[in-house]
């Protein structure tokens, strides 16, 4: 009975030691293939110049190495090899909360001159009623990197009730209240010199333009400096009538707007 015990006994320490011995070489095997995926990266030095970043599997001294590169592997003599230098790791990166980094807006105030564009409306009223025109301007302007704004400030201004257009010569300044901001209100101040483009006598019959009012500016996120202004606009002009009984008369115009702009600066 013992015997028979002692035999069973055996037979199971050996089924044991077996299934044992296999976890072993699956754990082993795993973890190998583990490491060889996340194993690190090598910079090999070969004497001829030539530089190799790959996997480095074996090293045998005074012989060869082993590398892996793109999945091929190869070996390479030491005696041509001058230096092997680590170079990275590649286990992955498992940082998954990454968020999304907006570049920082600069101020409104940059350094140097800047372009804008000003498209807009006006609208008076005179003795026909309310009338409406539209007004295209363009400035060069420079800042003191402080508050203040200055260049010029050119353009088109069509009155298509007067049947007349003119082409605007003027300088222009601005105070912003914020200095160090993305965003501020302003003033701006516009004089200078409207030519009378429909008149045959061009700048004789032109005159003096104006306008001043309020403005608010921001910075987009595309670094554009967006704005919108409301003001008075002033033009004045000369135009010859025909006035009967009188006949063909010299007549001074005075015209007076309320503007509407928006603005987008380069």
């Amino acid at each position: 009975m013992i015997a028979y015990f002692c035999s069973n006994l055996l037979i199971f320490a050996q089924i044991s030691m077996k299934n044992f011995l296999a976890f072993i070489v699956c754990f082993v095997s795993f973890n190998c293939q583990l490491n060889a995926q996340n194993s690190d990266l090598y910079k090999v030095y070969i004497k001829s110049g030539l530089v190799v970043k790959a996997e480095l599997l074996k090293v045998i001294p005074d012989s060869m190495i082993q590398i892996r590169q793109y999945g091929l592997v190869s070996n390479i003599k030491m005696k041509d090899i001058d230096s092997i230098v680590f170079d990275e790791s590649k286990l992955p990166n498992l940082n998954t909360n990454r968020m999304n980094v907006w570049a920082q807006r600069k101020q409104l105030l940059d350094s140097g001159w800047s372009y804008g564009f000003q498209p807009g409306f006006t609208l008076g009223a005179d003795g026909w009623g309310i009338t409406s025109s539209f007004t295209f301007r363009g400035s060069f302007l420079k800042n003191n990197l402080k508050h203040l704004m200055y260049g010029f400030n050119f353009g088109f201004d069509p009155y298509l009730l007067y049947e007349q257009a003119f082409g605007n010569i003027s300088a222009e300044s601005r105070f912003l209240f914020k200095e160090k901001s993305i965003r501020s209100p302003f003033i701006y101040s516009i004089a200078g010199y409207g030519f009378n483009l429909t008149s045959p006598a061009l700048g004789r019959d032109g005159g003096v333009c104006a306008s001043f009012g309020l403005g608010q500016s921001f910075r987009t996120r595309g670094d554009l400096v967006f704005s919108f202004m409301i003001g008075y606009k002033y033009q004045r002009f000369k135009e010859e009538r025909f006035i009967w009984p009188t006949g063909n008369v010299l007549t001074y115009n005075n015209l007076n707007r309320m503007e509407f702009k928006t603005e987008w600066r380069f």
